[in-house]
């Protein structure tokens, strides 16, 4: 049995043979562009912005902590891209403003990335690979009921190389987060060496290797 994996962490959990290849992703994610971003989008690409995602569904519990954090994020001048997920956006859309974009769903993920100087977010296999390719600081909450805890194992790969901050969702609240984005993105020294250790961690030809060794594996 063969597995390509996305973290060589993981291999000591899987019986089989294990080859780190990174994981697949979008090539256009990494062609973004910031002052594009902020026309689509409508926000200010000069100020501090940050990132708000859950997954392509949304995150009911991100989505209560940027509720509960949002005035004081305000009165630092922090912008927000707020993705809430189809299913609670209705709940969440009246906290559109000039400084708030609140989103339903992203498709041009590219230029997001490129505009946020910092994203929150959980840490599903993918949504990690992409922040690794894109280079950004993050703030991971992983969902605390995911099989195996994989989204908590995911993003601790990512804080023991200081390319991400890793909060738990069953001791988080509004205050710590709220005072974790405030001191982490008016830092831009830390920002940039979080982002930088996290571009210097992502495999950018995964499809390539994987590839590679299906067709060895086939021919062997």
């Amino acid at each position: 049995k063969v597995v390509c994996t996305a973290f060589e962490e993981a291999h000591r959990y899987l019986n089989a043979e294990c080859y780190l290849t990174g994981n697949p992703i979008r090539t256009d994610i990494i062609n973004g562009n910031r002052d594009e971003g902020g026309k689509i989008f409508h926000l200010d690409s000069n100020k501090n912005t940050l990132f708000v995602f859950g997954g392509s569904q949304g995150s009911l519990f991100l989505n209560h902590l940027m509720e509960d954090s949002i005035e004081k994020l305000q009165k630092n001048k922090i912008q927000i891209l707020w993705q809430t997920g189809d299913n609670h956006y209705n709940q969440y859309k009246h906290f559109d403003s000039e400084t708030i974009r609140v989103i339903p769903f992203i498709d041009g993920m590219a230029n997001a990335y490129s505009l946020c100087d910092l994203i929150i977010s959980r840490s599903g296999a993918l949504a990690v690979s992409e922040i690794m390719a894109v280079g950004k600081a993050s703030i991971l909450i992983p969902f605390s009921n995911a099989a195996e805890n994989h989204q908590y194992k995911n993003a601790k790969v990512l804080a023991d190389q200081k390319a991400a901050v890793l909060l738990s969702e069953k001791k988080i609240d509004s205050i710590t987060c709220m005072k974790t984005i405030i001191k982490l993105i008016n830092d831009k020294i830390t920002l940039k060496e979080m982002g930088s250790k996290a571009k210097s961690m992502c495999k950018s030809n995964a499809k390539e290797l994987i590839a590679n060794k299906i067709i060895e594996l086939a021919t062997a």
